[in-house]
């Protein structure tokens, strides 16, 4: 048996409520560095957010500036406006080499990791953790 998920997947991720407005979203991903937030009501998974979907949805500077208003109003929206609904997630006991196949294919660069029992999120499994669980590989005897 290879790898599985539980092994590298980053545990307790930071996680926003469904009824934030983006702008708290923005100020965890910012402060905590990180470019996936989950998305939970209660603790039950409702989205994920990405970098890539706030860069989206935000104004361009210029934009921001001439139109601050519209620019106000974007970072007053819910997350649940911007997250991405229709989610993709594996449990602990997922191989790694699945969860690769699944982020390819789907194009996505983070996973939820869903206990299978109690349904809750345990963690999130991100391109970035796949990195750091090869790196020894690539490391080794340099």
């Amino acid at each position: 048996m290879g790898m599985v998920v539980r092994q590298c997947m980053s545990v307790n991720p930071v996680y926003v409520d469904v009824r934030a407005q983006l702008r708290e979203a923005l100020r965890l991903m910012q402060g905590k560095d990180i470019r996936h937030l989950v998305v939970l009501s209660g603790r039950s998974l409702q989205g994920i957010i990405s970098d890539r979907d706030v860069r989206g949805y935000l104004l361009h500077n210029d934009e921001r500036i001439d139109f601050p208003d519209a620019a106000k109003a974007r970072l007053d929206a819910p997350v649940s406006q911007l997250m991405q609904a229709d989610i993709l997630s594996v449990d602990p006991e997922t191989e790694i080499a699945d969860a690769i196949e699944l982020m390819l294919t789907q194009k996505v660069g983070a996973l939820p990791v869903i206990d299978p029992h109690t349904q809750s999120v345990v963690g999130i499994l991100s391109y970035v953790d796949i990195l750091h669980a090869a790196s020894p590989l690539f490391t080794e005897g340099v």
